[in-house]
């Protein structure tokens, strides 16, 4: 990619809805494996279009399932991994596959990759763009936020084909003007500093993983999840009669001053995003608070 490839945004999420606003027109649909981010269904909205969820298996995807829901009107197919809120990485099989229903269709994948740099036990973030028949086709989506601890700085970029980066700069131009000047030398200081400090964090994620899966596993079904700082838990045999996840998470929050997201908002009923982003005691303190109210 050239600069004409980039645009650098008011973070990923910006990023995200500006993409949404160039490329759908009113009726048109984009398809979304759930459980997924809860920002892309109210974004798909906001833009006119129809939000096509499609149900993942084991928190994987289903590229025949996904083929499935891909109709005329069908835009783009949106892919985050590693996943928020599953901490899934999608293996480079099956992000083919899903590259080879796009060439078919002649429609865009849409990466979401804001947690490229996180993934666990040796397994690997294969990007969109390597798998994909036809580049021009992909739009990918990263963030400083997550990738750097630079959430407040409010700095995303997309790299796409020029046509698409000429639309997504012409409404930036309108909705924000640019990005924070000095946030984007903070940018540029994380870019050109010691990259070593980004795998130290990577491991020490990794190992905060393993203790809170340890914990979560204790008390709920979960997948173990190899990427982000996410893990979503089952936690359907601990509801009381007419709970939903929102109602456990209200519970945990009022009786344990334990704050959970529920699966609700993810298009995962049933369940609990748990974040192990947290310091180890704090982890230890919170599931001790969490079994208390269970």
């Amino acid at each position: 990619y050239g600069p004409e490839n980039i645009l650098i945004t008011n973070g990923a999420k910006q990023a995200l809805y500006s993409v949404f606003q160039v490329l759908c027109n009113p009726g048109d649909e984009i398809v979304v494996p759930q459980p997924c981010w809860v920002s892309f269904i109210e974004q798909i909205k906001l833009a006119g279009a129809r939000p096509v969820p499609v149900h993942t298996l084991d928190h994987q995807l289903s590229p025949a399932a996904i083929e499935k829901a891909v109709t005329p009107r069908t835009k783009a197919i949106v892919i985050n991994s590693p996943n928020n809120p599953t901490g899934a990485v999608y293996p480079r099989d099956s992000l083919a596959a899903v590259a080879r229903i796009a060439e078919d269709r002649q429609i865009h994948l849409i990466s979401d990759e804001a947690y490229h740099a996180f993934t666990y036990d040796g397994c690997p973030h294969v990007p969109m763009i390597e798998v994909a028949a036809n580049p021009q086709q992909v739009i990918s989506v990263r963030s400083f936020s997550k990738h750097y601890n630079m959430t407040g700085f409010r700095l995303g970029y997309v790299a796409a084909q020029k046509e698409v980066i000429d639309a997504m700069a012409k409404l930036q131009s309108h909705l924000s003007g640019n990005v924070c000047t000095f946030a984007q030398y903070g940018g540029l200081a994380a870019l050109e500093m010691d990259q070593t400090i980004v795998e130290h964090r990577r491991k020490e994620l990794q190992h905060r993983r393993d203790l809170a899966f340890a914990f979560t596993t204790e008390l709920f079904e979960c997948v173990k999840p190899q990427g982000a700082f996410y893990l979503f838990a089952d936690v359907r045999r601990h509801l009381r009669r007419d709970e939903n996840s929102e109602g456990l998470a209200m519970r945990l929050l009022s009786q344990a001053g334990v704050a959970v997201v529920p699966g609700e908002a993810f298009g995962g009923p049933g369940h609990i995003r748990i974040s192990f982003g947290a310091g180890e005691a704090e982890l230890r303190t919170a599931f001790e608070k969490i079994k208390e109210v269970l």
